[in-house]
């Protein structure tokens, strides 16, 4: 792919690259230009629901060319909220706490400091969600994720046990097989990390009002800039109600594993991540409305041919279990799956809302959900930090 690195190596207006990285539909060729007036904006907004009852901000947003890629390998967003919102006084919002906006800030060239923003100069809109993957000068592929949701930092930086004050856990949230290609196979760089489920969240009060959503890209060493902008509606308060019930993960005797819930009312479709601590593999599976259970097959482990999914051995694989639920079609609009320059972003009330289960997990194929198993998370997610 083509790097856009920060002013000194903009791209003209018609000739601006698309990137690779963990938002796009898929890994790019080397290089690939695309006509900004041809792309096309989206966003949308929602009603977080965190495992501990608080509720917070869900922004969905996409970017995308005709071919449904990613429009531009380097954007800086800034969302603007009703006058009556306020992002909270954390040290991850700089210069945007106390305001009613959620801004990303302009890269600058070596030995400048940038804007303290929430966003920072990392945070672009690709093709599915804000992520910090924005081209710089380093010509690598950048694929990472957030840790979400934002602004909880500050709340419980480590999650402490057993009463958190803010959200917990506080994480990244990676789609992998089978619901997504299984890119440790061997066919992808070793460094794309994932595919984007779209979400980013907030800890920040949600009040309804329209959401206006605007990216910044420059397109010339002079400073010229275009702004593409969109907006979702928040009209309810109301979200989706917390999980209350812990999954139930069975391993089936194969290297995989049969996972079990109850999802909380509204729901239309729950994601379920299995992350495992052991091996670093994330595996994703999604259920429709109605459907409460999902199976994570033996045979998607990383390597090509596929090895086992979860290993276990002398040192049984720690698995964690996210449960998301939503009412709005999340997967159906993600790529590579979905290459539509505008997929449907909301559900039938729509919003966006999102309600975040707790980590559970297993350890050595056995469900785990005592405070013994709890401090061993705490152990894997600080060292892993």
């Amino acid at each position: 792919m083509r790097k856009i690195g920060p002013s000194i190596a903009a791209v003209a207006l018609l000739g601006i690259a698309t990137g690779c990285t963990s938002g796009n539909s898929g890994l790019q060729p080397a290089y690939t230009s695309a006509t900004l007036s041809n792309d096309k904006i989206q966003a949308a907004v929602g009603v977080a629901t965190f495992n501990d009852g608080t509720t917070g901000l869900n922004v969905v947003a996409t970017w995308r060319q005709p071919n449904g890629d990613s429009a531009t390998g380097l954007s800086t967003p800034t969302i603007t909220g009703p006058a009556n919102f306020v992002v909270p006084p954390s040290s991850e919002a700089g210069d945007d706490a106390g305001t009613n906006v959620i801004s990303g800030s302009l890269q600058v060239l070596p030995g400048q400091s940038a804007k303290p923003s929430t966003l920072s100069t990392n945070n672009g809109i690709f093709s599915y969600g804000i992520q910090p993957d924005n081209s710089d000068t380093s010509g690598s592929l950048i694929s990472s994720f957030n840790t979400l949701p934002f602004y909880a930092a500050d709340e419980d930086p480590n999650c402490t046990l057993p009463s958190p004050p803010g959200p917990c856990p506080q994480d990244s949230f990676i789609g992998g097989p089978p619901a997504f290609p299984n890119f440790r196979n061997g066919n992808y760089p070793a460094a794309f990390n994932g595919y984007s489920e779209g979400f980013t969240t907030f800890y920040a009060t949600p009040v309804t009002g329209t959401y206006g959503v605007k990216l910044t890209i420059q397109t010339s060493n002079a400073g010229t800039y275009v702004s593409p902008t969109a907006s979702g509606t928040l009209t309810s308060l109301k979200g989706l109600p917390a999980w209350t019930t812990t999954p139930v993960l069975t391993p089936d005797g194969s290297g995989g594993a049969k996972i079990t819930f109850k999802p909380p009312a509204g729901v239309t479709e729950t994601i379920v991540n299995v992350q495992d601590e052991t091996s670093g593999g994330v595996f994703t599976a999604v259920a429709a409305a109605g459907v409460t259970s999902v199976a994570i097959p033996g045979n998607i482990g990383p390597g090509n041919p596929p090895t086992t999914t979860f290993a276990g051995g002398t040192s049984p694989d720690m698995l964690l279990v996210q449960l998301i639920g939503v009412d709005y079609p999340a997967f159906e609009a993600a790529p590579p799956i979905n290459t539509s320059q505008t997929p449907t972003l909301t559900g039938t009330a729509g919003q966006t809302d999102v309600t975040f289960g707790d980590y559970s997990g297993a350890y050595g194929g056995a469900l785990a959900p005592s405070s013994l198993y709890k401090h061993k998370l705490q152990h894997y997610r600080r060292t892993r930090r």
